[in-house]
């Protein structure tokens, strides 16, 4: 079963204004503020992580100082004024945008309760209409060697920014039927905003995203009503592929 990803929203507040160290280098977002040492400026950084920049991850599970200023300097980051070159290859304007896929990272020293997430939201749609469908978030879990049987599966679901009609003492549900680039999949509502893909299908559907160009929904809900929505998937199929194959267990 596939839990929200609060986990998401919490990091992009956390880190929405981050600062640089000295005077902002090229390519940084140009804000000011306290300056950190290295590496704890680093990894500030890449505290919201796509999955073009999933090699920081590596960096950032690292606990001892030493050892994480070598990974980041294998990485071509040594100086203070890298750090914006850091942010850069982060991405993280670009996953605000809906143009990356945001990855999770371990926490440093490497957390038995890690589970590579992916999430991305789809930012560039048109918000209009009575199913305004911008800012929905597609999730894609890896599977974890902790907790219930679920946690231990791949799992992917999709999460509206509005709430659909749910009653949680019936048994109705509402459901989505998507798209990718023509191969069907199956989505039945978990909560008044979730969508969980079927468990049998995630890893396919995981496959389906990671190599394709365009997805599409329709959206059905228990109370009659219904919408649809199609977009164009980001391209970086390859680093969201290199990143799973890095942090998930080979297990579905």
């Amino acid at each position: 079963m596939v839990r929200s990803f609060g986990l998401a929203i919490t990091l992009i507040t956390a880190v929405a204004g981050l600062s640089g160290c000295g005077s902002a280098p090229d390519g940084s977002s140009g804000t000011k503020g306290k300056a950190e040492p290295i590496p704890a400026a680093f990894d500030t950084a890449a505290g919201i992580l796509s999955a073009q920049g999933w090699r920081l991850a590596d960096c950032v599970a690292i606990a001892d100082d030493k050892q994480k200023l070598a990974c980041y300097a294998a990485l071509g980051f040594k100086e203070p004024g890298d750090v914006g070159k850091v942010e850069a290859l982060a991405g993280r304007m670009d996953i605000l945008a809906g143009k990356r896929w945001q990855i999770t990272a371990p926490s440093p020293g490497g957390s038995d309760s890690f589970q590579g997430t992916a999430v991305l939201t789809l930012a560039g749609l048109a918000n209009q209409g009575p199913m305004a469908f911008r800012n929905s978030r597609i999730t894609l879990r890896c599977p974890a060697n902790w907790g219930s049987s679920s946690n231990m599966k791949w799992a992917a679901s999709v999460d509206l920014p509005f709430d659909a009609a749910y009653d949680s003492n019936g048994k109705d549900r509402g459901t989505m039927a998507i798209d990718i680039d023509g191969k069907p999949f199956k989505a039945v509502q978990f909560s008044r905003s979730s969508f969980n893909v079927e468990a049998d299908s995630a890893e396919a559907f995981r496959d389906a995203i990671i190599a394709g160009k365009s997805f599409a929904l329709t959206l059905a809900t228990v109370d009659g009503k219904s919408g649809a929505m199609k977009t164009e998937l980001p391209a970086g199929g390859e680093s969201l592929k290199a990143y799973f194959d890095k942090f998930c267990p080979a297990k579905g």
